[in-house]
């Protein structure tokens, strides 16, 4: 069973689309702007509430809405064969964990893509990693708060951390963050 969000896409003035989000964002999963649009994502049962609420207030902007549903995806397997390896330094590289072939690193971390975050692709990733290779003492105590794939508790072991301790709130990265430390 997939799960399946009703997405709000509003359509408009920008600033009159900033305004009447004030009213409804708290009610929502997260959204974001592409073009002159804002997506909002809001779980099954919250359709009706949301259409009373814009309803109330829509005739005073320069906005129109309708409404999309997105089912649930693996979106790392769309995205699969655009998955590079990333050099960290010329210490640590960053590979899928489908990746057979060699490398000539010290250290190399496999990561199996999930619905975690945390590949090493985005950029706060990218620096926190670089961060922790320059900067981790032998025996070292690191928190990952919001901790997704793994990937900064990996490095943070294989750089001598002594205590790791790895946070995240949301069950679906839980799965992918066990599988990658299995496999590091």
């Amino acid at each position: 069973d997939k799960k399946i969000w009703d997405v709000l896409i509003l359509t408009g003035n920008f600033r009159d689309i900033e305004i009447l989000s004030s009213y409804i964002y708290d009610k929502s999963l997260g959204s974001y702007f592409l073009e002159d649009n804002c997506y909002y994502y809001f779980d099954k049962n919250k359709k009706d509430s949301i259409e009373n609420i814009l309803k109330k207030y829509i005739n005073k902007f320069d906005v129109a809405f309708s409404w999309d549903v997105q089912e649930q995806e693996d979106w790392h397997l769309n995205w699969k064969d655009n998955f590079k390896p990333i050099k960290v330094n010329d210490d640590l590289i960053i590979i899928p964990d489908w990746d057979k072939n060699s490398y000539d690193y010290h250290k190399i971390v496999k990561i199996k893509p999930g619905m975690a975050f945390g590949t090493g692709h985005h950029e706060t990733t990218l620096l926190m990693l670089k961060y922790l290779t320059n900067n981790i003492k032998q025996g070292a105590t690191i928190l990952d708060l919001g901790s997704g794939s793994g990937i900064l508790s990996i490095v943070s072991q294989m750089y001598g951390a002594k205590k790791i301790t790895a946070i995240e709130f949301d069950s679906v990265c839980k799965n992918n963050f066990f599988e990658n430390l299995s496999i590091n």
